[in-house]
């Protein structure tokens, strides 16, 4: 798979073994500060997150869709985030790509948690772009460690999804 083809908007760290700022795409200076900020001092840590005992804050992606080289796999949507969490307000910042496409998006999520239903709205940083992502997520808490439901309005993310903890679980066998 050819690497160049993707446009990273996270910090590589957050998926594995991490590149140096030097040899990031220079795509990445269109994102907005905040978004760069909260990233890169998300922890980064290898092995990803421990479980939040207070909610949903820390980092999370889509199980099984990142390949052994680091990338997102071609077939399946992805969605990368860093959610924070206060009362039942959550919002966050990531990156999310529609099954069959090499194209990552930045994106803000933003929502609300009543009882173990998580709704987040994708809104993209890319203004005026009508071809970027926007669409409702709808997640049922299954876990400290799991989230589980459906993207709603946009057929670049069918089916059921299952959303974990940045670890180990996100990377594909």
């Amino acid at each position: 798979m050819d690497s160049s083809r993707f446009r990273p908007v996270f910090p590589r760290c957050l998926l594995r073994g991490g590149a140096p700022h030097s040899q990031r795409s220079p795509s990445w200076s269109f994102l907005p500060g905040i978004l760069a900020l909260t990233l890169l001092l998300s922890g980064c840590l290898e092995g990803g997150t421990a479980p939040d005992p207070e909610g949903l804050s820390g980092q999370w992606c889509t199980e099984g869709t990142i390949s052994s080289g680091g990338e997102p796999v071609v077939e399946l949507p992805y969605l990368g985030m860093v959610l924070g969490q206060e009362g039942t307000q959550v919002e966050g910042n990531g990156a999310v790509k529609r099954a069959d496409s090499t194209e990552l998006w930045p994106v803000r999520y933003r929502g609300s948690l009543v009882g173990d239903a998580l709704t987040l709205e994708v809104e993209n940083f890319t203004q005026g772009n009508t071809d970027a992502p926007s669409f409702t997520l709808e997640l049922t808490v299954t876990s400290p460690t799991s989230l589980v439901g459906i993207a709603v309005s946009d057929p670049g993310f069918p089916g059921t999804l299952t959303v974990v903890r940045v670890g180990e679980r996100c990377f594909t066998d």
